[in-house]
């Protein structure tokens, strides 16, 4: 999951300072692999969590955070583009992602500390 979230807050970094389209090209591949690394997990993180008989109630939350994402991003973006411009804008992105990476250290730590593995196909 860390290492998913890496390779985001690097397709940012890209984005940010891309001058023709080739970059954008290469910051969506590694934005696809950090995703293809990352987004599978949550799901899989509340199935295993969550208690018995209430699995699909806990991967509906996941889901619909991700789509609270998708309806505040692009209303935050837009104020932040016209008021700042695109490069603060990819930035602050960065840090957002960056951040998230707190949250999986804090769920991995007891995993790693107990040799727990973690299935997640």
């Amino acid at each position: 999951m860390v290492f998913g979230v890496i390779l985001i807050a690097i397709s940012f970094g890209i984005i940010a300072f891309a001058r023709n389209f080739k970059m954008f090209g290469v910051a969506m591949l590694v934005l696809t692999f950090g995703e293809m690394l990352y987004t599978p997990a949550l799901p899989t993180i509340a199935n295993q969590l969550a208690p018995k008989g209430r699995q699909g109630f806990y991967q509906g939350i996941i889901n619909s955070a991700a789509t609270g994402g998708r309806i505040i991003g692009p209303l935050f973006g837009g104020i932040m583009v016209d008021q700042y411009g695109m490069i603060p804008l990819v930035l602050t992105l960065v840090d957002i992602v960056l951040f998230a990476i707190i949250p999986c250290l804090i769920y991995d730590y007891p995993l790693k500390k107990n040799n727990i593995v973690v299935d997640s196909y």
